[in-house]
């Protein structure tokens, strides 16, 4: 990954948080908001009342949006969002947002491996739309929320080229319509429509899109200089972001079991150390209850290996009722140390806890140093929740192979 220059916009709050969560999943499952205390940071908060139940608790808000597509809706023009998630409003109103391919077709949303006929890609180089996304933005900043999370970044930018061809909703066909490029028109109702028209001509859409992605930026950051947006994704465009989401870290619902070993998750890390580096944030969010051994044993390693290469941590609540649930609570502090290494152990050492990984396929008991740990006397081990003792300013601990764990201290 190229040199990414130093963003001073990051918030300090974001830069220590370890640990985020999604709203609604908690939200769905109707648990009490008091069993999320401790949390720092929830994402999909869609309404003004959640997220004033999130800063009750003390945590912050950030709400899910799309710029990717819309749902295709053949009703009157909405100027509201609703259903399952933030998408700009689309109706037969508004025809010319729908991004057009070389043939003069719209494009159905390629998700899971799949098209979406309800679901059109849509064009940030066209007026109407960056206008409609940025009174969007706004209805949802001036709800209170602490900023936004971007889904299916890596979606935009695609070409459009259906600039100056004729588009728009024909009463007579009840139904959008555009030329097809190279055919001559035979149907005066099409010629009578409106062209579509780019905002930057002659520019390309990732260009279109950046540029979209700026202005976002400036409008949440207005509401605060805590504000912050997380992209899924979207290497092209974290130059306006303050973090970039890995979706389905290690586990996914996509398989079964982890898809890396500690070395390729390491390898892997390699290509977010420049936007580390530039205080810039990356969130894993590992899907668990796919396991190849337990959630258990998965939500530990995946939460070691995320804190290991410096990542915020996230399974969106699917641990569901595991005791590894314990995770959400832990909060080690400043990381002290970088990456130490004792028989193919790898951890760090935070100012109240140690994170460890052992990457060997067996086995290993090893002796940790804690010179920078030395007011301890105990730690807990958070899997066994056994306590270790403290002997000659080491720890002594055993860590099955493959496996991830945290040690809090305790005076």
């Amino acid at each position: 990954m190229e040199e990414i220059k130093k963003d001073k916009q990051i918030p300090q709050w974001f830069k220590k948080v370890s640990m985020v969560n999604s709203w609604q999943k908690w939200h769905k499952r109707g648990i009490d908001a008091k069993k999320m205390v401790g949390i720092p940071l929830f994402i999909n908060v869609q309404t003004k009342e959640e997220i004033a139940n999130v800063h009750q608790i003390k945590a912050r808000a950030i709400t899910y949006i799309s710029f990717m597509d819309v749902f295709v809706d053949f009703g009157v023009a909405k100027e509201e969002w609703g259903g399952k998630g933030m998408r700009i409003p689309y109706s037969n109103a508004y025809p010319e947002i729908l991004l057009i391919n070389r043939e003069g077709r719209f494009v159905n949303t390629l998700m899971d491996n799949s098209y979406r006929m309800n679901r059109y890609l849509v064009c940030p180089n066209n007026p109407t739309y960056v206008k409609k996304a940025i009174e969007c933005v706004r209805r949802i900043m001036d709800m209170g929320s602490d900023g936004l999370f971007i889904d299916n970044v890596d979606g935009c930018g695609k070409e459009c080229y259906g600039e100056n061809l004729h588009v728009g909703y024909v009463e007579h066909y009840h139904s959008v319509a555009t030329e097809a490029p190279g055919v001559k028109l035979f149907d005066p109702r099409i010629k009578a429509l409106k062209k579509h028209k780019h905002l930057y001509p002659g520019k390309d859409n990732k260009y279109a899109f950046t540029e979209l992605l700026r202005k976002v930026r400036e409008i949440v950051k207005s509401y605060g200089k805590e504000k912050i947006i997380v992209l899924n994704g979207g290497f092209d465009f974290i130059e306006n972001a303050d973090a970039t989401m890995i979706e389905s870290y290690i586990c996914s619902w996509a398989w079964k079991g982890r898809n890396m070993n500690w070395g390729k998750i390491k390898e892997e890390a390699k290509k977010y150390k420049s936007l580390l580096k530039s205080g810039k944030q990356v969130i894993a969010l590992s899907y668990l209850g796919y396991p190849a051994s337990t959630v258990k044993d998965d939500a530990f390693f995946c939460y070691s290996a995320a804190r290991l290469c410096g990542y915020i941590w996230t399974d969106y609540q699917t641990i569901g009722d595991n005791e590894a649930n314990k995770l959400y609570q832990v909060n080690l502090g400043k990381v002290k140390t970088g990456l130490l290494s004792i028989s193919g152990i790898d951890y760090k050492i935070y100012e109240s806890g140690i994170i460890a990984i052992n990457g060997n396929k067996e086995k290993r008991k090893v002796k940790l140093n804690l010179e920078k740990l030395l007011s301890y006397t105990h730690f807990k081990d958070l899997y066994s929740d056994k306590e270790i003792k403290v002997k000659d300013k080491s720890l002594v601990v055993e860590i099955p192979g493959e496996s991830g764990r945290v040690y809090k201290g305790i005076i």
